[in-house]
Order: structure tokens, then sequence, then C-alpha cells
């Protein structure tokens, strides 16, 4: 019988990562819809046989649909330096997993091909590979259209940016990290103002209340958490219960919404006061919803997800108002336009897109990006987009022409959020370097 060694010990990883891999296992193995004796003691073999009783009374209980959400689930719960660790090895674990009886049929292959599709194997492996450190300038700007005067550096984080948000009357940055702690700065002198500590995880997403003292925060485990930023107090905190890990959130324009994606592939509307759940709205069978953003009026809802399409929703009753086509591959990231007439989009296809709302029709492609683009936004004039992505790279796009104006690069980290200021002059993006640059253009 096929065994297969170390590093796949099942004691050596966390137990969200053990209960990831004991899925992988069972569904390879369990393809042919049996368990052969050998097959059995493999899994003792890698899980031991107390883990293996539990797990397999869990899952005998489920139906299809309800094994694959908890798949997914399980996948979304390891921590990126275990999926670093895990995920270079996979297929070839999988494949011991299907011949722990000596003997890989059609469909245990078939499943391990499926494995890899939802689990977007190869470009995750890419995401999760460790940054080269080299001994150049941390930031480099590309003179192009756009030239920047200055670049600032705010410091302070334990881990890589996560999420940014401005102020609407642009005093204030909001930060948050993989470390689980909100960073409040002054944008004028680059202070630190206070430090919100009550997330247990990583965070995903920070939102300034428009017009108020408070902000927003998700996480990993679905914790949503309002704060007033004034005093650096929580106000509510609320606890998810089977409602997925957020990854975005968004405060309607008069402060008294909150929707947030999440990684189970649906959007939930709350009201902001309380956190209460006012209607959950989307399908699972989409696969995670990666963003979500209100219209000016917070009648729609935009959001992405791993299918590659995104969708439009109607606020007041959950129905989908529009679904638009064209990615090749799952949409992190949307915005509405400032007038309201379209919507922009970051794929893991390396492309930004513009979609006319009106019609549902791609208007432009932006492409020059050679890695996933994870957060896109509109300037307040709507003439350019920003667009920060793992490809080390942030740049500035002209949207009339789609020419790239302004682009900077970190040889030491990656980007994964930007926003414009309110004054139209300034950029802030977040990286996995730990920092939040604050860019003055000349423009």
């Amino acid at each position: 019988m096929n065994r297969f060694a170390p590093p796949f010990c099942a004691k050596d990883y966390s137990l969200e990562a053990r209960t990831f891999l004991y899925c992988c296992a069972f569904w390879a193995i369990a393809a042919d819809e049996e368990l052969k004796p050998l097959e059995q003691q493999w899994l003792v073999d890698q899980f031991g046989q107390d883990g293996v009783t539990r797990s397999l009374n869990e899952f005998v209980a489920l139906n299809s649909r309800e094994f694959f959400e908890a798949f997914d689930d399980a996948a979304s719960r390891v921590p990126d330096n275990e999926k670093a660790r895990i995920y270079p090895l996979l297929e070839d674990w999988l494949v011991s997993c299907a011949t722990a009886d000596d003997d890989e049929a059609h469909n245990e292959r078939e499943v391990i091909e499926d494995i890899k599709k939802r689990l977007l194997l190869n470009a995750e492996i890419k995401r999760l590979a460790p940054v080269k450190a080299q001994l150049v300038q941390p930031v480099v700007v590309s003179q192009t259209v756009v030239e920047s005067s200055e670049i600032r550096s705010l410091q302070g984080h334990e881990a890589e940016i996560t999420g940014l948000d401005i102020s609407s009357d642009g005093r204030f940055i909001l930060s948050a990290s993989e470390d689980g702690v909100l960073k409040l700065w002054n944008f004028e002198d680059g202070r630190e103002q206070w430090s919100f500590v009550g997330h247990e995880a990583g965070i995903t997403d920070v939102r300034f209340v428009p017009d108020s003292m408070f902000a927003l925060s998700g996480d990993r485990q679905g914790v949503l958490i309002l704060w007033n930023i004034e005093n650096g107090t929580l106000i509510w905190k609320h606890k998810p219960k089977r409602e997925g890990g957020i990854t975005g959130i968004d405060v309607s324009a008069d402060g008294k919404y909150i929707v947030n994606s999440s990684d189970i592939g649906v959007l939930i509307l709350r009201d902001l006061e309380q956190g209460t759940k006012i209607r959950e709205f989307g399908d699972k069978k989409n696969g995670a919803a990666r963003a979500a953003a209100f219209n000016g009026d917070g009648s729609l809802v935009l959001s992405g997800s791993d299918d590659k399409c995104l969708r439009l929703w109607n606020s007041a009753d959950g129905s989908q108002a529009g679904v638009f086509q064209g990615h090749e591959d799952g949409v992190i990231s949307v915005r509405f336009s400032p007038d309201g007439q379209y919507a922009l989009s970051g794929s893991r296809d390396n492309t930004l897109r513009l979609w006319s709302l009106s019609t549902g029709i791609e208007v432009k492609v932006f492409r020059g990006h050679s890695f996933s683009v994870y957060d896109v936004d509109f300037s307040p004039d709507g003439k350019r987009v920003i667009s920060s992505s793992w490809d080390h790279t942030v740049k500035l796009w002209d949207v009339d022409t789609c020419r790239v104006i302004f682009n900077m690069e970190s040889y030491e980290g990656r980007f994964s959020d930007s926003r414009f200021h309110p004054n139209g002059k300034h950029v802030v993006v977040g990286s996995s370097d730990k920092n939040i640059y604050v860019v003055r253009l000349n423009i």
C-alpha cells in the first residue's frame, strides 16, 4: 500500500489545516462511494483513529452539497502560512490518497482535478509564494505621464495590510491587518491616533461610516465590530452563526446599513445601529463572494465572486438585478463609479474591467498587471482609476484611454489595497510589507 511520508503528517498542522486535509483525503478516497479496509487504515495512519471516527460520522451524514460547503469552509479557515506549506504538495498527496489501495480509479482522478479547480490551486500557489528579498530600493516609481512628488510611509502594523479606508472629510486613514489590529492615522502628519484591539483573527476589510466618528471592521472568522474612533471604544460586536468569514464590507452613504460579502457565497444586509441582520441574499453555488459595494443612494449592491461574475442586487428585497460576465477568473474587487453609471472590477485574470450598469456590457478592459488585481477605486471625478496587485505594483489608469499614467513598484511587498483621497491628488495603498504608503501625485 502506498504510504506518503511527511510533511503531510497531520500532527504537524493546526486543527484548521488537519480538518481541511481530512476533507481532501475523504473526498478523494470516497470517490468510488466505498471505503475499503486498506483505505480506512490509511486514514487512521494519517489522522489517528479518534479523528477518523469523528470526521467520518460527521461527513457520512452530509449530502453532497453540504459536504462541498464543509470543504470550502475548511479551506477558507486554513491560515496562509500553512497553505504555503500544504498547497505546493497537495496534488501529490491527493494521488497518494487515491492510491491508498494501490488502485487509482478514473473517478478518483476526476475528484483530484475538481479539488484543484475548487481551490484555484495554481493561482493560490503563486499568491502564497514567498517574496524574495532584493537589495534594491523598496519602492520605485516609473516615470510615466503622472509623476509622484512625495511618498510617505506609515509604519506600525506587525503583519500585512488587508484593508484601508479614508474618512469622507479626508482627515483620517483607517488601516487593518492580518495582525488583527485596526489603526487610525492622521492624514496630514501621518501620526497614529488610536489602535483598536478586539478581533481574534486577521481583519479582512474596514469602512468609515460616512460623516461620523464611527468605523466598521470584519474578519476571517465572520466577526463584525462597530467602533467609536473618537475615543477608541467598541460599540457592538457581532459573532456569526455559520455565516462564513467576511471577505468585504461596505456602508451605505446615509450611514444606516451595512452589507458584507462572505466566503460561503452569500451577502448579508444589516442595520448599522445594532448590527441586526435584515436579509441574506446570493447563492452559495456561485462560490465565495469576494467583495460588495453600495451605490450612491444605497438602492443597489454590487458583488464579485469566484465564478468570474459581477452581480447587481436590489438591496430592498435581495433580488438579482443583473449579471456581468466577461472575466476569465474570479472577481476580487468591485466599485461603483461616482456618477453611478458604471461598475469597476478587479480580477484574478490580472485585468480591470469597466461595465455599463444600464446595459450590462463590458465597456473597457485595462491590461497591464501580471498577477491578480486585489483592489480598485475611482478618482472623485471618475476620470482615473487606481489598482493594486500582487504583482508588486500599483497602477493609475486614464479611464478614456486605458493607459497607465502612473506606476509604483515595490520589490519587498505586494499591494492588496488602494484608495483615492477625497482631494483626488493623493492615493493611499497597503502592502504585504506591513507599510501604508501615502502618495501625492502631480496632477
